[in-house]
């Protein structure tokens, strides 16, 4: 069974707030990491599951 993106969302605080701050615009890996006070290796994963999850359309 396939997730949805909101519940992938959900399923993880990081991912969550990663989503939240990017619908406020486009963001640069460097913007992220110090919005959400984290570093590469913590985010990276969170930001490769959402961008898998992505219809093409959307991605930039």
């Amino acid at each position: 069974m396939k997730t949805s993106l909101i519940d992938l969302a959900f399923l993880s605080e990081k991912r969550k707030d990663v989503l939240l701050l990017l619908e406020e615009g486009p963001k640069t890996g460097d913007e992220i990491k110090t919005a959400l006070n984290v570093n590469s290796t913590s985010i990276m994963p969170q930001i490769k599951k959402t961008k898998r999850r992505t219809p093409d359309s959307t991605r930039r």
